[in-house]
């Protein structure tokens, strides 16, 4: 796969005059889509400029509406998918703790069965809260078994 992003492989780039007007047209979207923040008018303003400018003029003259189209369903696409990876990280992060609580609840168990105080069971999590505290800020190495 080679990159035709605006600025990248220029010399392939250049050597086909669609190629890069494409390399343009697709710089352009992220640019408007960045500036506007609406896909639909960042759409609309990028095609403005391209026809402006002579940039892929036959193209959109033959397949203007199509290629709308098209963009706006391949940006409803990378939406989707960033929604779909916040679901599954939060989905994640949901199970992680839950994982947690029942490992805790386990331990705690296994403390009183060996005979283990209140006070002492209370002593040995606060030592392992604050042995992952100091292993999650980036102070040392974390006890595995509490997530």
């Amino acid at each position: 796969m080679i990159n035709i992003n605006e600025g990248k492989n220029e010399k392939i780039v250049n050597q086909c005059k669609k190629l890069a007007e494409y390399s343009v047209f697709v710089s352009k979207s992220y640019y408007f889509k960045k500036e506007i923040g609406d896909r639909e008018q960042a759409v609309d303003e990028t095609v403005k400029f391209c026809q402006k400018h002579g940039i892929l003029k036959e193209f959109f003259e033959t397949y203007g509406s199509e290629v709308l189209s098209m963009l706006l369903e391949e940006w409803d696409m990378d939406e989707a998918r960033e929604v779909w990876r916040e679901e599954a990280l939060e989905e994640g992060r949901t199970e992680g703790i839950e994982e947690g609580r029942e490992k805790l609840s386990v331990e705690i168990l296994e403390l009183f069965e060996q005979g283990c105080s209140i006070e002492e069971v209370k002593k040995v999590l606060h030592a392992r809260m604050v042995s992952v505290t100091h292993a999650t800020s980036g102070g040392g190495s974390r006890d595995r078994r509490y997530g």
